[in-house]
């Protein structure tokens, strides 16, 4: 029986050593797994790419498949969403980026520079500063020089003073990633659980709008508090601590202290039979004080924009599609890109050294939950 737990992979490093062709025995291997769990993979290379690395039927493979860090979505083998770049920002922020990008690499001097030192994708561009048309070994060689000279790390530095706006993620062995802020592998979360992120979103707008107006006297539990939600901590218990917090660190008798716990008490948050966690009602609160209402009136216009972000990048039902997620990457320091979606408190983040490791550690966690 397949339980409704979802293993999702990178790729480059995780299922495959950095651009190179799947084992057969990883194959087999998800083969195996898909009959215990669902599975899919999230990573920033294109389809064709991916299909160049796995198998030209990867998306029979996996339930959900996340090409361009989930900027393109497939059920199964069906396209549900796909959304580009070029009509995010225009022509004109396109080549600004791409100007200044090409400003950058014709004055660095490397060991070899070969072709391609840019490539658009659907959802981001790709920044290769000795060039993707590199063989595998000049790959190599320059990841090892990357590691001392911090070529690609001053690249991402250099841009992101000039572009606010955009990240700049590290990927691989010889490139970086870039794309408009919130397009890292975390929105592959847009699809998977847009219920839980709406939930989620909710509290931690809730949580910053309280900390702009009354600072807290210790705010490290209350993130603790925010960071612990997940499918064990019902969002329920997070909001229990959040008013004991509450209690503990600022006056009972204080306005805006019961304007904030009426916006947060009155969620009652339940579990539904899938395990999602849904906002059940609404209760109204006692009256508050004109600071405290535009408290509240700023945190309601958040999350209706969070509501309409998640519906606009979603064709699916806003059902979530799993009730557990386990990330397995390997490239997991800040600035890299599997960092985001390791850290994301809706997932558990599992690091991995290689595609050997992947499968040891999948096993592992299958054996605690008594599932292999």
């Amino acid at each position: 029986m397949v339980k409704n737990i979802l293993f999702l992979f990178d790729v480059d490093g995780t299922l495959t050593p950095a651009r190179q062709k799947i084992s057969h025995e990883m194959l087999k291997f998800l083969k195996l797994l898909r009959q215990h769990v669902k599975i899919a993979f999230v990573g920033g290379s294109d389809l064709v790419k991916q299909k160049e690395q796995v198998s030209n039927d990867i998306l029979d493979f996996f339930d959900y498949s996340f090409p361009e860090n989930g900027l393109s979505f497939y059920s199964g083998n069906k396209l549900i969403k796909s959304t580009s770049i070029i009509d995010y920002l225009g022509e004109s922020n396109i080549q600004n980026v791409i100007n200044d990008t090409l400003s950058f690499l014709s004055k660095i001097k490397l060991p070899f520079k070969r072709g391609t030192f840019i490539e658009l994708r659907t959802s981001m561009l790709n920044v290769s500063p000795p060039g993707r048309t590199c063989s595998m070994e000049e790959r190599k060689k320059f990841y090892e020089y990357d590691k001392i000279h911090k070529i690609r790390k001053s690249y991402c530095q250099f841009m992101k003073n000039k572009h606010k706006n955009m990240t700049f993620s590290i990927g691989g062995q010889i490139s970086v990633d870039v794309f408009p802020n919130g397009w890292d592998k975390t929105y592959c979360l847009r699809h998977l659980i847009p219920s839980r992120l709406r939930d989620y979103n909710s509290l931690k707008e809730a949580v910053s709008s309280y900390n702009e107006v009354t600072p807290l006297n210790d705010v490290t539990p209350l993130k603790e508090a925010v960071s612990s939600y997940n499918e064990v901590t019902p969002l329920k218990d997070v909001v229990s601590s959040y008013n004991e917090i509450i209690d503990r660190s600022c006056n009972k008798d204080c306005k805006i202290t019961n304007s904030l716990r009426n916006h947060v008490n009155c969620q009652e948050m339940c579990m539904a039979g899938n395990q999602t966690i849904q906002s059940d009602k609404i209760e109204q609160g006692e009256q508050n004080t004109q600071q405290g209402d535009k408290i509240e009136q700023n945190t309601e216009q958040n999350i209706e924009q969070d509501d309409q972000n998640i519906e606009q990048n979603s064709e699916e039902s806003q059902e979530d599609l799993v009730s557990e997620i386990f990330f397995f990457g390997d490239m997991i320091e800040e600035g890299q890109n599997d960092y985001e979606l390791m850290q994301h408190p809706l997932v558990t983040g599992v690091p991995v050294k290689s595609p050997e490791d992947t499968m040891l550690k999948c096993k592992e966690i299958l054996k605690s939950k008594g599932l292999f």
